[in-house]
């Protein structure tokens, strides 16, 4: 699945890609600054499907496509619930 920047709620203008990066901590190696981006937006797709579900978790986890445990998981790792 590719993340493209209007899922990331992200404007597409020629200086959209330098706006997007201040929201991003950049600080530490590659993959330090890789998997801390991976989580804002696995947080922020969580939150979002769940408003659009109504707060059903069985609905949320088929439609980001993961396991209903695995949505648990990451409900609790980003304190969500």
């Amino acid at each position: 699945m590719l993340i493209e920047p209007k899922d990331l709620g992200l404007q597409t203008s020629p200086n959209a890609n330098a706006e997007a990066l201040k929201l991003f901590d950049l600080t530490g190696s590659l993959s330090e600054a890789g998997q801390r981006a991976l989580r804002l937006v696995e947080r922020q797709k969580i939150l979002e499907s769940l408003a659009a579900n109504e707060g059903n978790k069985m609905q949320t986890a088929v439609e980001l496509d993961v396991s209903y445990k695995t949505l648990l998981t990451k409900i609790k790792d980003y304190e969500l619930g």
